[in-house]
């Protein structure tokens, strides 16, 4: 749902000769401020304009197509919003975990959208980092200090991200060998194993000594460098539920190259914060 006060600002794509409209909310009008780069100026107009895509900015993004936006009634535009509106949020069943990741702040506010989107190689790159920083009280500097790290800008040929180069330094992510990191691509659940258990290394988890075989049915197909991973979030267990940090699929799969949500990443990222130490 929608409110007014939770609606901070309007961008809105239309070709009027302008740059970049902006909105702003004055009581119950909606004031429109454009800038006429032509002429170097600001105005404000009260009237019906064509649109192309809209979406609100703010910790709820949604996105809608409208031939029309009404510049009027701040009542009648919410009103537009929810009936054409497809709301954001976790899947029911992830709800309440999701919730509990941003409540620990593990979730930065940038990431809190496209839950059941696939997650990217950079994006857990900043998860697994902040939960690092959450987790111990110390900035990433201080971390790669204490293990006597460095970062490399030079790593890879196409991100310099920050949170990708320290999540690298640590040994949670790798790149494809040819120079690449693939920040945009998608990463696949026995992948997700092993960036977690990395990072439970990185906190002194003793991720080795206290493993079970998790038993799962599609065992053999996951890949020889993921076996401990797997065994190891499979048999680890969030204090606060008794979850395991990743559990199977169904059937007793683990469905090793199935591909890994964003919500996913949120909640099996919180089951490792709420680890006990060993």
């Amino acid at each position: 749902m929608i409110h007014t006060n939770e609606v901070m600002s309007l961008e809105q794509g239309f070709d009027t000769g302008y740059d970049e409209p902006r909105y702003t909310f004055d009581g119950d009008v909606v004031s429109e401020e454009l800038y006429n780069e032509k002429h170097d100026s600001y105005y404000e107009r009260l009237e019906e304009v064509d649109t192309g895509s809209v979406s609100i900015t703010g910790r709820d993004v949604v996105n809608f197509q409208r031939n029309t936006v009404n510049v009027g009634k701040i009542g009648e535009l919410i009103d537009s919003f929810e009936s054409t509106a497809v709301i954001d949020e976790p899947s029911n069943w992830a709800q309440e975990e999701v919730s509990e990741a941003m409540n620990l702040n593990l979730v930065p506010e940038r990431l809190q959208y496209g839950y059941e989107d696939d997650i990217t190689r950079a994006d857990f790159s900043v998860l697994v980092v902040h939960l690092l920083k959450e987790k111990t009280g110390q900035s990433i500097q201080e971390l790669l200090v204490e293990h006597d790290l460095t970062l490399d800008v030079h790593t890879f040929d196409d991100t310099s991200d920050y949170e990708v180069l320290s999540a690298h330094a640590f040994g949670i992510v790798k790149g494809h060998g040819d120079g690449t990191f693939d920040p945009e691509g998608a990463i696949t659940r026995q992948e997700a194993a092993s960036m977690l258990t990395k990072t439970a290394d990185v906190l002194d988890l003793d991720t080795r000594s206290h493993m079970d075989n998790p038993g799962f049915s599609d065992q053999d197909h996951i890949a020889d460098w993921a076996t401990d991973d797997v065994a190891f979030v499979s048999t680890m267990y969030d204090r606060t539920n008794g979850l395991a940090i990743m559990t199977g699929t169904g059937n007793d799969r683990f469905s090793p190259l199935d591909s890994y949500t964003r919500e996913q990443s949120f909640m099996t990222l919180k089951r490792l914060f709420n680890v006990e130490s060993l």
